[in-house]
């Protein structure tokens, strides 16, 4: 009976002490997906005025890319017969200002952020040659963001990942389903209503000749 009890007690130690282990490690990794950092902080550091190049991916291939070309913006891909340069400008202001809510100091798995592959992949090209890229996963739990990892072309060996809200992401990835093509307005021909014409036209029968008043 005692060795019964004993037993009995032992298990349920153990229970408590998975349990216990189970707790602690849930709430460091609540604690690494929500590190707070300054609404300031910027995903990366560049002057929106550098930015040469825009290249806007989802997972299934399909891409905005835009170009400076003698300091205008020109939409490569699609191709269109004029760009919206306001649109596109308005779109290197937005990239050069995201801001992150949280920084990751020990992130997940990628798989756990739907960053394997990424939902969408931004990249800029700067005036100086380098490259930024930043890899967008799934929403958080809270969707209050999207999980993004950042490389930079000039530190390729400090990736950073972040949380960075959800309207500034949509806002940009939206460019896929509405490029930034300058659609050139159409100007309709109003046809005449017989009561705008001369009488001289309306009597008129077309092929007759004229004929004199004496």
């Amino acid at each position: 009976m005692v060795r019964r009890n004993t037993l009995i007690l032992f298990i349920l130690f153990l229970l408590a002490l998975s349990a216990y282990v189970l707790f602690n490690r849930q709430q460091e990794q609540q604690a690494a997906l929500v590190t707070p950092t300054a609404a300031t902080q910027p995903l990366w550091e560049l002057d929106a005025s550098t930015i040469t190049g825009i290249q806007v991916e989802d997972a299934s291939g399909r891409q905005v890319r835009l170009e400076q070309m003698s300091g205008a913006w020109v939409l490569i891909d699609p191709t269109a017969e004029a760009t919206d340069t306001a649109r596109a400008a308005s779109l290197a202001t937005q990239l050069g200002s995201l801001t992150v809510r949280s920084l990751l100091q020990t992130p997940p798995a990628a798989s756990v952020m739907g960053l394997e592959p990424p939902a969408y992949t931004i990249r800029l090209m700067l005036g100086d040659g380098s490259r930024l890229t930043a890899e967008v996963g799934m929403e958080t739990p809270t969707q209050s963001g999207y999980y993004v990892r950042m490389t930079d072309s000039r530190r390729p060996d400090n990736a950073l990942v972040a949380v960075v809200n959800t309207y500034s992401v949509e806002s940009i990835v939206d460019v896929l389903d509405s490029p930034p093509i300058y659609l050139t307005p159409t100007v309709g021909l109003t046809p005449l209503s017989p009561d705008m014409l001369p009488t001289s036209e309306i009597s008129a029968t077309p092929g007759a000749a004229s004929t004199p008043t004496p």
